[in-house]
């Protein structure tokens, strides 16, 4: 194994876990605030879709003539 691979698996392979521990909290998260008002709360895949839109807007240019 030489530098690079081991250097990318080093920075690569913890934030890999680290997003999906996030999302996974995200969730849970939702869920139970959802759980306390009463609703059902969110699928589990919704913290996915809502980046999968978020990539979709486009970005607001403020103050620039034709937005």
């Amino acid at each position: 194994m030489n530098l690079t691979t081991a250097l990318a698996r080093f920075l690569i392979f913890p934030g890999l876990l680290r997003g999906a521990g996030a999302w996974f909290l995200l969730w849970v998260e939702r869920k139970a605030v959802a759980l306390m008002q009463g609703r059902i709360g969110p699928p589990f895949m919704q913290p996915f879709f809502d980046f999968i839109k978020l990539l979709g807007k486009d970005s607001a240019a403020w103050g620039l003539p034709g937005c």
